[in-house]
């Protein structure tokens, strides 16, 4: 076998080693964060869409309720670019 003779050499190959590591956990902490993002969206959307649906909504509020699918529906548009 053959070992490196200085420690720096030795240092660097850990680190080496070590990099794809922390990597991988800075991704896939991100991928986690955004889907968290999505579900919190889509939980909100299911919720004014069953509010909608079960009438009883009078016009001003179902038109604001409407105004949020719409700014919901670019967001879960931009989470899905992310995620992709």
């Amino acid at each position: 076998m053959n070992f490196a003779p200085d420690l720096a050499t030795v240092t660097h190959g850990i680190q080496l080693a070590v990099a794809p590591v922390f990597l991988l956990t800075a991704v896939s902490g991100m991928i986690a964060a955004v889907a968290g993002r999505l579900a919190r969206i889509i939980d909100r959307a299911r919720f004014l869409e069953n509010r909608l649906e079960s009438g009883g909504v009078e016009e001003a509020r179902a038109v604001r309720m409407y105004a949020e699918l719409g700014e919901l529906r670019h967001r879960g548009w931009l989470v899905n670019g992310c995620l992709a």
